[in-house]
Order: structure tokens, then C-alpha cells, then sequence
């Protein structure tokens, strides 16, 4: 099988796609399976695999994104494996089916010589109905033990509505064993055909020959013939690959249709002539008891009916296949104990079950990470091996470093490992669409500048998705009431976006919305979080011109024979173009003279992650950071974040340092309630701003003119103090050059010749003469708020001093 069936993945925007499997490699599925159904718009993808496939699939580091933007449900089958492979496509007005020998790997998918089915309910309804069927009793089946019931039995439905109205031939057929036997509807349609007269079969694995055996004993017949690939098989269990010990006489050949150049056998296909037509069947059974016999593996198979007279397959005499030398057993004894578990992560809540082997009582708790494992706590297992946990911080953590897997060990030495489904991800993906996974992206740290340009956008466009405080975006019906789930989404969204969501709202958690807060709430916390210095969290060229480690590069700083390439780099230049201008558009909405607290902060979140990761122009920083400690000194800020605005504040003064620039500083940070008096802070909190704004004066120096400057307002204050003792102080140095013309009355004042009436001491500040109320001239009201001191020129004339508090 080639890699066609990707044309089918990004052909339609899925409702859902279910892929069942024994083998798994979620690396594989993740790199071409999952990004083709992206491109195509699908919106839920499961993966319902063996416990097995499960298990060895847990080691694959490359595989991040499982948990989140699909899922992955263990099945185990008693007395046997989950072994069918069947791909359903459905949406509401499309249904495809693939069924055949393929797992869900590399090799599956393109390596193998493998067998493909491809259905649809024009014509194939009844395999369609049999597959519904399938899911029903996969859901049903005492022997199968799963958790994805729900899920089956919507896709059965979905199923069983795509064939409604179509005509049924009975030609197409899908075969299962959750009712009966392969083998037993195998020999009831050649009966049916008039009995069979030849029996020709292709399979990997076969057991010592019971099951050929039986097969041809209920067909009749004294001969089987049995394909001998001639570039081998995949690799199975030792002596598995030829039925070696049947009493049927096995006569050795090669089938045409199945000589692939250079592939390794791993399709299963079986053809009976009849004395009125033929049968072919093609899927996952092969030629095992196992496989063909009831009360084993779960199997599907298509079988297609040929009724008039037909050409067979075409073969050429072979050789039996060389025995393979038993090879010797890698595993150890640790891994043979280990079982598989599945878990769904709540907020601070693990919920797990472990599926195989069966366990109670005391265990153990482990989240598994490339560093080994790191304990969570003690756990009890339930009778049907159920288990709670609270684990503070997880959730967190798993949006930010990919998947989650977890282990349980038994106090008696036994273990369990699985894959943790996050709950909040179907409240993500439905409400944020493809800007869900950009913002995933952010999370980890490996967003693009493609990423950073539409998370601005999409921020741009509603405020409102900060959170607490953020103003609605213009024109956006929340006023009706209309409820941010029912809120349209855009059209790029739809024709871009991948995420996992539910199959319909009965499947969302209870937690839905608090899940979307709380991740929203990851999300801000990631914009303030010191980004890393390193040049692989996006795909821009590390700057080298000592501003700075890990930036994107502008388009003219690379250098295509060093660099990756001017392409490249205009795309990202044009993506951190359009970030910025994003972002000016937000900014001058958050910031707003009425915007509150929270907004406010939000914005210098935001603002530090844009200098982190675009390194902004200079003089816009300058502007954007006047503004928010402009902004934030008139509000009662967190205590907790007055540290980021010092330093904020800091890194202003550095870039441009001066006494007014100093004075204004000062005057900022004292209303914030500012510990002037301590030392130097930390940047760290507000590294991004130093590294916009390249330092022009030793932080210590800045530290130390803060503390030796004095505002205006304490120069008056200290003033008046002075004032009512009738004692000069020189706690107020700056008042004579500031205010030249008033400063002779504030001076005479102290003379015993000296009119103290001559002040008028006010807490207004609205620039009007306190006593006569005529509005004083424009140049003095500005005086008054820049230095506290005025006179009243269209009145009295007297010297105006604001005292505040």
C-alpha cells in the first residue's frame, strides 16, 4: 500500500476520524497523518488501539501532541488481541472506509506489501451497516474492555446514517469475529456460491496449520495454496511464517498481484473460487487460529461476492520459505510486567484506570519524563483498578512540554504505563480553533513569528479573550447575551484550524469552561515568563549583534550563504511586521486612560513578551513603557507585581537617563508604594525591556539617582513643612530654577516682613484659584501639575501650592 489514503485524509474537513490498530507509531501518525487531516480541516481524531500498540508506543519522544489534539484509548481483548485495522471518515454529509492489513505505522502506511479496502455507501452500504455493527459490539462485546463507549456508539450511528437510502447489493461485505467466527461466514458464502472449489490465501503469520486445517476441511477441499513472498515477511513470532504441520497438503506459489519489488509481506488476503463466482477477502486476519476462529483476536476483513464467472488469480509454482531460527528474547523481565492504563487529567484531578494486568490496593504514582520518573503521590487502586489523584500543577505543565504519561506500580512490583488525556482540550480546540494550536505552540515555547503574527491578531480582534477586565471588541454582540461559545468563529479558522473536540456536548467535561479560563490563564502567565535565550524556539536565524540571544532576525540581517535563506527570512520580516502592527492597535486599546487594573498589567505582559520575542524599535518600547507606568501609578496595583514595573521603570531610566527623566520615575514608583530606599532590583522579571532598550548608565547608578532625587510633590511638601516652623530647609533645591517668579513669595514667606498671605496652600488640582474660582491660564495650570506651585494671574495673583497627600 502506498501513501495514498492521504489523499482521503486532507480531502474533507472530518467531523471525526477513527482509526483502529494493533501496531502504533504515534510519531508517524503525528508527522503525516495528523498534519494531513489539518490541511484538511478535521476537527476530532481517536486512535482505538491494543493495549499492546498502546505499550510501544509510549517510548516514542517525538510523538508530543497526543492527549490534546487527539486521543489514544487502550483496548484489551480477553483471550486474545485487538487486531483490526479500519479507518472511518465522517462528517454530515460524507462517509469513507478503509479497512485492511495495515497498521497505523511507517510500514503500514507505505513500507509493507499490504492490502487496502476502500468504501463507500454508494457502493459498498452493507459493509458500511456490518461496520456499524462493528462498533456496537466493540462497545458491547463482554471479551472487550475499553472506554471509548460513547464514542463507538456515535460513530455507529454516524455510520448506519451515511448508509440510509443507499441501495444494498449484498456484494461488499464487512466480516468481523465479535459475533462469530471468520471462517464460519467464510464457508457460509461459499456455500451460497455453490460450494468451493479452490482455495488460495496470502498472510504473514499462520500457526502449525490448524487453522488451514479447518478452514479447508469445512470448504472441502484437499489442497490449499499458499503465497510464498519472494522478498520475505515482516517480522513475527519465530516459525510463525508458513503452516508448517498442516494435513492439508500445502502446495507453495507465487501471486501475482502480490509481488511487490522490494516490500516485505504483511497482507492478508484469501481467494475462494466457487462453482458460481469467487470470493476475495482482504483485512487484518491472518492465517491462525487466532485469527480465523471465534473467542480470540478482534479481526475485520472486506469480502467482496463475485457472482458470474470470473478470472482468477493468476500464480506461478514457489518454493517453500526457510524456517526462521528463533530469535532470542530482548525483553526484560520488567518490561513483560508492565500493563497499560489510561487516565484523564481535570484541573488538578488525575482520574486513571489501569486496563491491564489487574490491579488493587496500594500504588505508587509517577508522571514519566525523558529525566526518569518523577513521583505524584500515593494512590488506591479500586477493585476494577480505578484510582484518583490530586496533583497540583500538572495540567500546567503538560500544555507546556507535550504529551503526559504517567505510571502506577503496584506495591508488589507490578506496573501500568499510559497516555493522559487533558479534559480541558476539547473546551480549547472548540473555542479557539486553529489559533488553539498556536497557542499550544507558545506554551512550549516553540512558536514561530507566523504564530506570534496571529496570536496579536487574534487578540487584536477581541480583547475580550485576555480575560478578567479586557474590553469586547467593537461591534461584537455580547450585549444580546450571546454567549462566548455561541460566538461565530471566523472563516480562516474554519478553513485553517485542527483541534480536538468532543463528538457532541454530552462528551464535554463538566469543566469545560473553567478549562478554557484556565488555560487562557496559562497562556498571560506565558507572555511574562522570561523567554529562553536560544535560537530554536523559532525558525529565524539567532542575532549575533550583542542585543540579544534567540530573537528573529529582520530580513537584512541574514546572510544566505550562512543563513536559511532570504525567502525565509522575508516571511518572517513580514510576520513580525504584521505582529507589531497587531499589537500597536491592542496596545492602544489596553491602555486606554479608563482602562482598569488588571488590563493594564495585561498589556505589560504583553508588551514584555513582544520585546522578548520581536525586539521591537527602540523609541516604540520608549513610548509603550512611559505609558503603562503612566498608567499603572494612578491604580492600585498587586503587590506581587511591583517588582516588574520597578524594573520596567529601571530599564526606561537606563536607556535614557537625566534628571527629569529621574524625577518622573521616582514620581511614578513612590505611587505605586515603591520601597525606594532598598537596593538595585533584579531585571530578570523584565529582562525584555533592557534588551530593547540597550542601557545607556550602570543599573547601580540608576538605583542611586532615584534615591537622590526628589519629586516636586515631596519638595513642597517639605516646603511646607518648613513653612509652618519657620525654619529653611534644603529639602526643596529644585523649587527656585522651577519656579523662578513664585519662588520669591515662597522665600519672602520666611522673613519676618515676609506675607504668608500672599499663599494659598490647596489640595485641588483642577487649576482653579482655590479662593476666587476663576480658572487660572493655560501655562499655569500646567505648572501647577508638573511642579505643585502656580499663581493665580487672572485674579488675586497669589501663589497657588498643591499639597497632596
Amino acid at each position: 500500500m502506498s501513501l495514498a489514503p492521504l489523499d482521503l485524509v486532507a480531502a474533507h474537513p472530518w467531523q471525526n476520524v477513527t482509526f483502529t490498530t494493533y501496531a502504533l507509531s504515534l510519531s508517524f501518525f503525528e508527522s503525516v497523518v495528523l498534519d494531513g487531516l489539518i490541511r484538511g480541516g478535521s476537527s476530532s481524531a481517536l486512535i482505538l488501539a491494543d493495549a499492546e500498540g498502546v505499550r510501544g508506543s509510549l517510548g516514542e519522544q517525538g510523538a508530543q501532541r497526543v492527549g490534546k489534539d487527539y486521543e489514544v484509548e487502550p483496548i484489551v481483548v480477553s483471550g486474545g488481541v485487538f487486531h483490526a485495522k479500519i479507518t472511518a471518515f465522517t462528517s454530515k454529509d460524507e462517509c469513507h472506509l478503509l479497512v485492511g492489513s495495515g497498521n497505523l505505522t511507517f510500514g503500514g502506511w507505505g513500507g509493507n506489501c499490504e492490502v487496502l479496502e476502500h468504501l463507500h455507501p454508494e457502493f459498498a452500504a452493507d459493509a458500511i451497516l456490518d461496520a456499524a455493527e462493528f462498533f456496537d459490539l466493540l462497545r458491547d462485546s463482554p471479551r472487550v474492555r475499553q472506554r471509548a463507549e460513547a464514542h463507538c456508539a456515535q460513530v455507529a450511528d454516524q455510520l448506519r446514517s451515511a448508509a440510509q437510502g443507499k441501495a444494498k447489493r449484498g456484494d461488499v461485505r464487512l466480516l468481523h469475529n465479535l459475533r462469530e467466527s471468520i471462517s464460519e461466514q467464510i464457508v457460509r458464502a461459499a456455500g451460497e456460491l455453490g460450494g468451493a472449489t479452490r482455495l488460495v490465501a496470502a498472510a504473514p503469520f499462520w500457526d502449525k496449520g490448524a487453522a488451514v486445517d479447518a478452514l479447508a476441511g469445512s470448504l472441502g477441499l484437499q489442497e490449499v495454496f499458499v503465497h510464498a513472498h519472494p522478498f520475505g515477511v515482516v517480522e513475527g513470532l519465530p516459525g510463525s511464517d508458513w503452516p508448517r504441520q498442516a494435513r492439508t497438503r500445502i502446495a507453495a506459489v507465487s501471486v501475482a498481484p502480490l509481488e511487490a519489488e522490494g516490500r516485505r509481506l504483511h497482507a492478508k488476503v484469501f481467494e475462494v473460487l466457487c462453482r458460481r463466482g469467487r470470493l476475495v477477502i482482504s483485512g487484518s486476519a491472518n492465517g491462525s487460529t487466532a485469527a480465523l476462529n471465534a473467542g480470540h483476536n478482534v479481526e475485520a476483513c472486506v469480502m467482496r461476492v463475485q457472482r458470474e464467472p470470473v478470472v482468477a488469480w493468476t500464480y506461478r509454482m514457489s518454493e517453500v520459505p526457510d524456517g526462521r531460527v528463533a530469535e532470542e528474547d530482548s525483553g526484560t523481565e520488567e518490561e513483560v510486567r508492565c500493563g497499560i492504563l489510561r487516565a484523564v487529567l481535570e484541573g488538578d484531578e488525575l482520574v486513571g484506570e489501569v486496563m491491564t494486568p489487574r490491579m488493587t490496593g496500594s500504588a505508587s504514582l509517577y508522571s514519566l519524563t525523558t529525566a526518569g520518573a518523577e513521583p505524584l503521590g500515593d494512590v488506591v487502586l479500586s477493585a476494577d483498578g480505578t484510582f484518583r489523584a490530586k496533583v497540583q500543577g500538572l495540567e500546567e505543565r503538560t500544555w507546556r512540554t507535550g504529551r503526559l504519561v504517567v505510571r502506577v506500580s503496584h506495591i508488589d512490583g507490578r506496573r501500568a504505563e499510559g497516555f493522559v488525556s487533558v479534559a480541558m482540550a476539547a473546551s480549547v480546540s472548540r473555542r479557539a480553533g486553529l489559533i488553539g494550536r498556536r497557542l499550544q505552540a507558545l506554551l512550549a515555547g516553540t512558536e514561530t513569528p507566523a504564530d506570534v503574527a496571529a496570536i496579536m491578531s487574534w487578540f487584536h480582534d477581541d480583547p475580550s479573550r485576555l480575560g478578567a477586565g479586557a474590553p469586547a471588541a467593537v461591534g461584537r454582540a455580547g450585549a444580546s447575551g450571546q454567549s462566548d461559545q455561541d460566538r461565530l468563529i471566523p472563516v480562516v479558522a474554519l478553513g485553517e484550524g485542527y483541534a480536538h473536540a468532543p463528538l457532541d456536548d454530552s462528551h464535554v467535561s463538566p469543566l469545560a469552561d473553567g478549562g478554557w479560563q484556565r488555560f487562557m490563564h496559562y497562556v498571560l502567565a506565558a507572555f511574562r515568563e522570561r523567554q529562553p535565550s536560544h535560537g530554536t524556539t523559532g525558525p529565524g536565524t539567532p542575532r549575533q549583534d550583542g542585543r540579544g540571544e534567540g530573537e528573529w532576525m529582520e530580513a537584512d540581517d541574514v546572510d544566505d550563504d550562512v543563513g536559511r535563506g532570504s525567502v525565509n527570512a522575508s516571511n518572517d520580516q513580514r510576520a513580525v511586521a504584521q505582529s507589531l502592527k497587531s499589537f500597536r492597535g491592542l496596545f492602544a486599546i489596553l491602555t486606554r486612560p479608563d482602562a482598569p487594573v488588571l488590563q493594564l498589567i495585561t498589556a505589560l505582559d504583553l508588551t514584555l513578551y513582544v520585546c522578548h520575542r520581536l525586539l521591537p524599535d527602540e523609541r516604540d518600547v520608549h513610548d509603550w513603557l512611559r505609558i503603562l507606568i503612566d498608567r499603572l501609578s494612578e491604580v492600585s496595583v498587586p503587590a506581587e507585581r511591583r517588582e516588574d514595573i520597578t524594573a520596567a521603570a529601571l530599564a526606561l531610566v537606563a536607556f535614557t537617563p537625566g534628571r527629569e527623566v529621574f524625577r518622573w520615575a521616582r514620581r511614578r514608583l513612590l505611587k505605586l508604594d515603591v520601597d525606594l530606599a532598598s537596593e538595585c532590583p533584579e531585571l530578570e522579571g523584565a529582562d525584555g525591556f533592557a534588551r530593547a532598550l540597550p542601557s545607556q548608565m550602570p543599573m547601580q547608578d540608576v538605583s542611586s539617582g532615584l534615591r537622590g532625587i526628589r519629586t516636586f510633590e515631596e519638595q513642597v511638601r517639605a516646603y511646607l513643612s518648613a513653612l509652618e516652623n519657620q525654619t529653611p530647609s534644603d529639602g526643596y533645591p529644585d523649587l527656585p530654577a522651577a519656579v523662578p517668579t513664585e519662588w520669591r513669595v515662597l522665600r519672602d514667606a520666611f522673613t519676618p516682613n515676609g506675607s504668608r498671605r500672599r499663599i494659598i496652600v490647596t489640595g485641588r488640582a483642577d487649576g482653579a484659584c482655590p479662593d476666587c474660582n476663576t480658572v487660572m491660564p493655560n501655562s499655569e495650570r500646567l505648572k501647577l501639575q508638573s511642579t505643585g506651585i502656580a499663581t493665580a494671574a487672572n485674579c488675586c495673583g497669589r501663589v497657588v501650592v498643591l499639597a497632596e497627600e
